[in-house]
């Protein structure tokens, strides 16, 4: 599987926002009309964008074929297709990736250059292990694991399909080991994932990437994750 990771400013310096934009559809449109900050804006259209032309191509279809819907939980799918895929995008990059092997989630931080307060997140959020193991850290090395344990748990949740309201403490990320099963009780249901994490990859600075697959089938091996940032 591969994990498509684009830098949004690189792409609206090569892509011109009204080409992107003409592969939405009339729904997506009205959605984009309403978004008031470029940021967002380039983050949606873009985002659409690029998920499109992976998708139209591994399906061997036109981009306009593609509807793409909105579970009750955030997480986009396709009408009438079982291709599993999801897309997250933070700060200044975005990143999907398109699965056949069952349902996927990603997730990507993007380390901005305002103050955030660490700490005080892990507590509220945090399993308390994991909020006494970023304490213990100090400068990178407590943000590198205070976004590796974000990541790794969000991209859990947007798997399973459950999203980040079900609650980041339900999974104690210092216990997944990358490219080793791990089983996770999530609301009232056991779920058999994979993971990986990345920390700057492709060489783009101060960001964090994870994934997790929860396969239709049992696997022999772990899954090959692949990263491009190909157009």
């Amino acid at each position: 599987m591969i994990i498509h990771l684009f830098h949004i400013p690189t792409l609206a310096a090569n892509i011109p926002l009204s080409a992107a934009q003409a592969c939405l559809n009339t729904e997506e449109t009205n959605s984009a009309a309403k978004i008031k900050v470029n940021r967002r804006l380039h983050e949606f259209i873009y985002g659409r964008y690029c998920l499109k032309l992976a998708l139209a191509k591994h399906l061997n279809t036109h981009t306009k074929s593609l509807h793409l819907l909105k579970r009750p939980q955030g997480k986009l799918y396709l009408q009438g297709n079982p291709t599993f895929f999801n897309l997250t995008h933070s700060g200044e990059y975005l990143a999907f990736c398109i699965s056949d092997e069952g349902e996927i989630g990603i997730d990507i931080e993007h380390l901005q250059k305002r103050t955030t307060d660490i700490t005080g997140i892990a507590q509220r959020y945090f399993t308390p292990a994991e909020y006494q193991a970023i304490k213990q850290c100090e400068g990178h090395n407590q943000q590198a694991l205070f976004y590796k344990v974000w990541t790794l748990k969000e991209a859990a949740l947007k798997a399973t399909g459950i999203g980040i309201s079900a609650g980041l403490e339900r999974i104690n990320a210092l216990d997944i080991t990358p490219n080793q099963p791990q089983t996770l009780q999530l609301a009232k249901s056991q779920h058999a994932l994979w993971f990986n994490h990345w920390v700057n990859p492709l060489g783009f600075k101060n960001t964090f990437l994870a994934v997790a697959l929860e396969p239709t089938r049992s696997l022999s091996a772990a899954p090959a994750f692949e990263l491009s940032g190909d157009l």
